[in-house]
């Protein structure tokens, strides 16, 4: 049969436990009758009474199991619960999942589900762990509990994919094509006779197609994927077993890319690029918390690429929604283990928590081209022995999962001592507050010594921004802080820098309000995503293009001379459009460093002090605003 994927959104019912006699009332083998019905995605900790709340709760879900699915494989797949949680299929305890709430999670439950209806208890927890990552509340986010992502059922045949991992990396030495490697793993390791066969379709069109052997697939004139050209790809592979039958069907999507780090710079598909991006702090507009719905989702990844951000990290795992979009539109993510805590070092358990959610991370979102580095942990004390060998134990766990991407530990202490943990990391990353939360003197100073133990490898300034209120000076001084910190690592050859933050974020942690209203004045938007000034001023310097002269006949502008940066950003144009006083331009394919000249003669625009015009991208996205 052709496996099935529904997801499991409505009519789910909730209630909070805070005296913990859920299971005392039977919850996990009883229908709630005093409870409200939810909606999934969910959090209770946006709603009025409940901000502060930290403890137990109960979800109830009746799924009905059709006669013909008799004998199937059941899978449930949960995108995110947080944070422990456990699972019963009609009164029989399944699964405990404890000390991991944001990574995507599948559970067999084949051996629970009858004919007829069968009823899903679960039991959520978010109370402050000792045991979890994150710990206690060593964190700086939104901690809402509950079922705040999607979740979903797959039923299949008995024989059927677990999992396929796909690697596509474009053939850069001839120019064109790709190869396409793929691991899997079946849910009856018994079977023995079976063949898999494939379909690689390009929008909608096949484009090749056979048996799957096991070896290498090359396909020749592949489009690849990159920031400004997401150039997706479907594959289908089918497993058959020994009379012909299809038992199975999976269907994921893959792009042709590589990412290397080659000494101390990025290569992006064979060139050499210097990126620039910030981070957005899901979870923070307080009226949905961390139970965003994709449009939540997309609206906020959106606000990033528009002020031309094309490189972003994420402190905790994300779900599909997230990676998808990214996948879509062109955004290269590192995706993070959420451990953070300066100056709080590694415990004796963190290696193997560490372990339970890069198995999980790495499984579920392995295919996904955005994803270029895996993180490790945030702002631990990087100068103690505990932290530089918890790194290289956690760096072996994520290559011995995933050895195709690189993998990271984001320091706060590298401007102290040459030897900080985050050297071990293939990317040397580290969070750069040096004037307001770190108190050494000279920021070109401190840049400049970290560059010098970076060993020849790729440098990133992970973090760098300003914290209101306890740091003055307003968005106005945001702005001078970006304009003044960019400089400096222009100067330099960094690899990366990413900007802190997006928006200003609920957390904990908050200097300002209360409740589901606790936050840190730390973006470029406020919490419901509107615009502060320090927006536009990213987006113009994070714009790959720039005005470099303006040439006028009498009243009117005859051409315009835009300059490719070199700097940060550094990567070369293909395919961009501007766009003034709607007359819009194609722009010639140019490299860093090059200049590009517009006629605007015929098009009659006259001097302004305020004119500007719009950049376009090739895949049509909006690339900010360039003053003329």
């Amino acid at each position: 049969m052709e496996r099935k994927n529904i997801e499991l959104k409505d009519s789910w019912n909730f209630v909070v436990d805070p005296l913990g006699i859920g299971l005392s009332k039977e919850y996990h083998n009883k229908r709630i009758t005093k409870c409200e019905k939810v909606y999934i995605p969910h959090t209770y900790n946006v709603k009025k009474g409940l901000e502060e709340y930290r403890g137990k709760a109960w979800y109830q879900y009746i799924f009905k199991c059709e006669e013909e699915w008799a004998g199937k494989r059941f899978i449930l797949r949960f995108q995110g619960v947080y944070r422990d949680m456990i699972l019963w299929v009609n009164g029989k305890e399944a699964v405990k999942h404890f000390d991991s709430g944001f990574t995507s999670f599948e559970i067999d439950i084949s051996n629970f589900v009858k004919s007829g209806e069968n009823l899903f208890s679960i039991q959520v927890d978010n109370s402050y762990s000792t045991n979890a990552l994150p710990y206690g509340n060593k964190f700086d986010w939104a901690d809402d509990g509950g079922i705040f992502r999607p979740v979903h059922v797959i039923i299949s045949d008995p024989c059927a994919f677990e999992y396929v991992h796909v690697n596509a990396i474009p053939d850069i030495e001839n120019g064109t094509g790709g190869n396409i490697s793929i691991n899997y793993g079946l849910s009856e390791k018994g079977l023995i006779d079976y063949r898999i066969s494939y379909e690689l379709l390009f929008s909608g069109d096949k484009i090749a197609c056979g048996d799957y052997n096991g070896e290498e697939i090359y396909i020749e004139h592949t489009k690849w994927w990159d920031f400004d050209s997401p150039n997706l790809y479907t594959l289908r592979l089918f497993l058959i077993n020994k009379t012909g039958v299809i038992t199975d069907t999976y269907v994921t999507r893959i792009g042709f890319r590589k990412f290397e780090c080659i000494e101390d710079s990025f290569w992006l598909n064979g060139k050499k690029v210097r990126l620039v991006g910030a981070e957005w702090m899901p979870g923070s507009d307080p009226r949905i918390g961390n139970a965003e719905k994709k449009k939540d989702i997309e609206r906020y990844l959106q606000l990033l690429k528009d002020c031309n951000c094309v490189y972003t990290r994420v402190h905790w795992q994300q779900g599909d929604d997230f990676f998808d979009w990214c996948d879509e539109h062109g955004m290269l993510v590192q995706e993070e283990i959420p451990l953070w805590g300066e100056p709080a070092e590694p415990k004796d358990d963190t290696v193997a928590i560490v372990r339970q959610q890069a198995e999980e991370m790495i499984m579920q979102h392995f295919n996904h081209p955005s994803i270029v580095s895996w993180g490790i942990g945030n702002e631990l004390n990087g100068n103690s022995e505990i932290t530089r060998r918890y790194v290289k134990d956690a760096m072996a766990i994520l290559k011995s999962l995933d050895n195709t991407r690189a993998c990271s530990y984001v320091s706060n202490t590298a401007f102290n001592d040459a030897n900080d943990a985050c050297t071990f990391s293939d990317i040397q990353m580290c969070n750069e507050y040096i004037g307001t939360w770190n108190k050494l003197p000279d920021a070109e100073e401190a840049v400049a010594g970290f560059l010098r133990a970076s060993n020849q490898k790729p440098t990133v300034i992970s973090e760098f921004g300003l914290c209101e209120p306890a740091f003055q000076g307003g968005d106005k001084r945001r702005q001078e802080l970006f304009k003044e910190k960019l400089e400096i690592y222009r100067n330099h050859h960094i690899a990366g820098i990413i900007w802190f933050c997006l928006n200003d974020y609920r957390t904990q942690m908050g200097e300002e309000g209360t409740g589901k209203y606790r936050k840190r004045v730390h973006g470029s938007v406020d919490l419901y995503g509107n615009p502060k000034p320090s927006y536009e001023t990213i987006a113009s310097e994070f714009s790959p293009l720039m005005v470099q002269k303006v040439n006028y006949r009498g009243d009117l502008i005859k051409e315009i001379v835009l300059k490719v940066k070199d700097t940060l950003p550094s990567y070369g144009i293909d395919g961009y459009s501007i766009n003034i006083q709607k007359t819009l331009i194609s722009l010639p394919k140019a490299n860093p460093g090059d200049e590009v000249k517009v006629d605007l003669m015929m098009a009659g625009i006259e001097k302004s002090d305020s004119l500007k015009c719009q950049v376009y991208r090739p895949n049509g996205e909006f690339g900010g605003w360039l003053n003329i």
